[in-house]
């Protein structure tokens, strides 16, 4: 293990067999050091966003990105990041109002 290493493991019940299996999966932490104040990074991907999960820290601006390639993503897997206010993000955060 390297200095300040992580090791995970993601484990899922095979299909087949319904044997539990370890998942092979890609994390990284993502410095975004000229993060714009007052504003979020949005991810966008090639890559289904059910196959993937994206969580910022603004105060360390490092975001946490967990990604499930699947069988046919060889290669480099590409993400793009837009900035979105964060009062935006809050809004949509917030659960639907039932009406009441």
């Amino acid at each position: 293990m390297p200095p300040n290493g992580r090791l995970a493991g993601l484990v899922s019940k095979d299909a087949k067999n319904g044997r539990h299996v370890l998942t092979p999966f890609v994390f990284a932490e993502v410095h975004l050091p000229k993060a714009p104040p007052g504003q979020s990074p949005k991810l966008h991907s090639r890559l289904p966003s059910k196959q993937w999960v994206f969580c910022w820290d603004a105060q360390r601006r490092v975001g946490y990105l967990l990604a499930l390639p699947r069988a046919k993503d060889r290669g480099e897997l590409r993400f793009y990041v837009d900035w979105e206010s964060t009062e935006t993000v809050r809004k949509s955060e917030l659960p639907a109002s039932s009406g009441q």
